[in-house]
């Protein structure tokens, strides 16, 4: 993916990944302008995740961890998720016989030919998507709901099991900045403005992942788009901004 994205846009700036410290237990922020993929590395990321590392034989290099999807814009497309999750069972499968084309010979001694559509694995599909939680918000109230609901690094599956939690992921991260900025603006009908502040609502976000840690210790990547030119560290803390 990084090396389609040099070629279609060789003015984005890549972060060194081999500095990044994606491991569980650390938060890595990836901050840049709107468009500049950000949101594609986190579905990287996902389904890298969700995929095992071997399935019937064929390798496939994943973690087969659980991960949450938190989405905040409300643009998360499924089916894109779908696509490249398929993709990746498809190219392994490839791979494993030898071959990236549309058709793969099965058996020589019978002519047997079946197209890489016919080797996606319905069950290995299934499995990899029932690891994948998505989680829509539509403000910081709900956000924060959500979090406190994840204490343990757990998150409850449809069967009502508990499944551990690997990758917590937030795609923007300060979707709700604006939002939450009218409305510190008190009205002619509410004089008795109580409401949290901004820098109160970031610091209860950060509590509430900061608990998550602590309990368990998981991957957490976010988003947040680059507004007012490129991020400035903080505190020491090491930043790759997306230009």
């Amino acid at each position: 993916m990084f090396a389609r994205m040099e070629l279609e846009r060789p003015a984005l700036f890549l972060p060194p990944l081999h500095r990044v410290p994606i491991r569980a237990g650390n938060v890595v922020e990836i901050t840049g302008p709107s468009s500049s993929a950000k949101s594609e590395i986190l579905l990287q990321a996902a389904v890298n995740c969700i995929l095992p590392k071997e399935w019937n034989g064929v390798h496939f290099g994943g973690l087969e961890r659980a991960v949450a999807f938190i989405d905040l814009d409300c643009r998360f497309d499924v089916l894109r998720l779908y696509d490249v999750l398929k993709l990746r069972i498809m190219s392994a499968h490839g791979s494993a016989h030898g071959t990236h084309g549309d058709l793969i010979e099965i058996c020589p001694t019978k002519s047997l030919m079946v197209s890489q559509a016919d080797l996606l694995d319905d069950d290995l599909l299934l499995s990899c998507m029932k690891r994948f939680f998505y989680i829509r918000c539509y403000s910081s109230s709900e956000f924060l709901s959500t979090l406190k609901t994840m204490h343990p690094g757990y998150i409850s599956s449809s069967e009502g099991l508990a499944v551990k939690l690997y990758i917590l992921i937030i795609d923007s991260i300060g979707a709700f900045h604006w939002n939450d900025r009218a409305c510190q603006l008190p009205t002619k009908e509410d004089r008795t403005w109580k409401k949290l502040s901004l820098e109160k609502l970031t610091e209860s976000v950060v509590q509430e992942i900061n608990k998550i840690r602590e309990v368990q210790p998981l991957l957490v990547l976010a988003s947040k788009v680059t507004l007012f030119g490129a991020a400035v560290p903080t505190n020491g803390a090491q930043r790759f901004p997306l230009r």
